[in-house]
């Protein structure tokens, strides 16, 4: 039970700190799908800036938190000050994203897949 007298979900937040290829996105999958057949009370969510995260069927009680990535449109030329300052951008984005997700949830157990601190201190 919470304060509120409500009924505690034990919540599991993982995050996949993948942007390029498959692998952090289905390990971190293979991670959730474990935990919650192991523990039929737990939820999870994972969250990643995976463009092809939607594309895999997630357990039941799983969902992800989908985080953004910089798009550029095409022909579109940035110096590399410029680039450097919208991905700059783009990851405090997805730190306040994933801020805001661990306060909101404030999951029982994190799970990072990679680098702790997310790609350039995310």
């Amino acid at each position: 039970m919470t304060r509120s007298g409500a009924p505690h979900t034990p919540t599991v937040l993982l995050y996949a700190q993948d942007h390029q290829g498959l692998g952090h996105i289905t390990r971190t999958l293979a991670i959730a799908r474990r935990v919650l057949a192991a523990y039929p009370t737990f939820v999870a969510y994972i969250a990643t800036k995976s463009p092809v995260a939607a594309n895999f069927t997630l357990p039941e009680r799983c969902d992800y938190i989908k985080l953004p990535t910089l798009l550029t449109a095409e022909g579109v030329q940035r110096s590399p000050a410029e680039e450097e300052a919208a991905k700059q951008r783009f990851r405090t984005i997805r730190g306040q994203i994933l801020r805001a997700a661990a306060l909101g949830l404030a999951p029982d157990l994190v799970l990072v897949d990679h680098e702790p601190l997310g790609a350039k201190g995310e």
